[in-house]
């Protein structure tokens, strides 16, 4: 590291009442940083008022901005900045030509105060000109800027005094770009709204977005993963891409699986390449065939009943398979007790209620992702806590 630089390191961390900074912010050629204790810091160009000291003085060093206490996230515009505070309220200052303050005015302001009428939020987001502000209750705010529909109210109107986004419920976040808007819903949905010059919007076109309307071609949501025990790894799962839900919406987690769509589950998750399925060929036969070439099942196995539902034994097996390469030759064979055994002290199969193995019971959609997720994370390298309850009905 160089000399300069470890010690303008020391001296900041020696300064007194330095504060420990939490998030940051940057606006146009200035920045602001959010502290632990809930006090805001500026530095920068201040031409416009938004460093917030009560000045127009440039500021070369971090500043902090006295009249702000208990804040809990900021935002940067152009020249405009915004904080928002552990009671919900947002403040405001700096450039105010097209009311992005939201105090009623278009007066620029040296110092924070308070945006009108906004109570219960929950995020903010500034833009070049424009602000926008979720509540508790799920609805978008916005105020300042609206040539280009960012505000999403239907005009191009300027605000000084916040309005309310139309169309939109349930959202957890916002984001604002130069000219246009985002916003995510609690169920992962993505809307845009305002400039489209270069295709922000996402729907294909150039056209203005007056009000929001949904991005399409991200992934669904799954509808009944709530409280789930398996909610995370199915997520991550989807995330990985290989795994999806039905045409409704659902993934159905506690329905049994059959052996061919485990099959076609840890093909996919282990990444092994399949051939497209010959005229007349069932559509699982390229995975099973590709876990066949990879030693992962035996040839007995290709002779299955693939539209069976999967055991707890059936999936032991290709656990230790995929996880021990000196099991995949194409002449080995794993005996079924075997499988069991090596699956519960790799920590990849857990037992059921009182630690029971049941190797002839059916498994699920959710449990079928769980061992294929824990296969992954031992190819990863991962030691696998086992399951006491079943070690103990394994005799260990």
């Amino acid at each position: 590291m160089p000399t300069a630089l470890r010690t303008a390191r020391i001296r900041r961390s020696e300064s007194a009442g330095t504060p420990q900074i939490k998030a940051i912010a940057a606006g146009n050629y200035y920045a602001l940083a959010l502290a632990a204790d809930g006090t805001v810091w500026a530095w920068g160009d201040n031409s416009g008022g938004q460093l917030g000291d009560g000045t127009l003085s440039p500021r070369r060093t971090p500043i902090n901005i006295a009249s702000l206490n208990g804040i809990q996230a900021i935002a940067a515009g152009r020249g405009h900045s915004l904080a928002l505070k552990n009671d919900g309220t947002v403040w405001a200052w700096g450039y105010n030509a097209f009311g992005q303050l939201g105090d009623g005015s278009t007066t620029n302001r040296t110092a924070p105060g308070q945006v009108m009428n906004m109570p219960q939020v929950t995020a903010i987001a500034a833009g070049s000109f424009h602000s926008l502000a979720v509540k508790s209750d799920g609805t978008v705010w916005a105020w300042g800027y609206n040539i280009f529909n960012q505000l999403g109210d239907g005009t191009t109107d300027n605000r000084n005094k916040p309005v309310q986004v139309q169309g939109l419920s349930g959202i957890a976040s916002v984001s604002a770009g130069s000219y246009h808007s985002a916003a995510l819903s609690s169920d992962n949905t993505v809307w845009t709204w305002g400039s489209n010059l270069s295709g922000q919007m996402g729907d294909g076109g150039f056209k203005n977005r007056a009000v929001p309307a949904v991005v399409t071609g991200f992934l669904p949501p799954l509808t009944d993963l709530e409280g789930h025990w398996a909610k995370s790894l199915i997520t991550a799962a989807v995330e990985k891409g290989y795994v999806d839900g039905y045409e409704d919406g659902s993934f159905r987690p506690d329905n049994p699986i059959t052996r061919a769509e485990i099959a076609k589950l840890a093909a996919s998750a282990l990444k092994l390449k399949t051939a497209a399925p010959a005229a007349g060929d069932p559509w699982y036969k390229p995975y099973a065939q590709a876990l066949a070439d990879a030693g992962m099942y035996g040839q007995a196995d290709l002779a299955s009943d693939w539209n069976a539902p999967a055991t707890r034994g059936d999936i032991a097996m290709l656990a230790v398979r995929a996880t021990s390469k000196e099991l995949q030759g194409p002449n080995v064979t794993v005996d079924s007790a075997y499988a069991m055994q090596t699956a519960v002290k790799k920590g990849i199969l857990q037992g059921l209620s009182g630690g029971r193995l049941a190797p002839e019971e059916t498994t699920t959609r959710a449990q079928a992702v769980t061992i294929i997720e824990r296969i992954l994370s031992v190819n990863a390298g991962a030691q696998l806590q086992p399951d006491p309850e079943a070690l103990k009905q394994l005799g260990s």
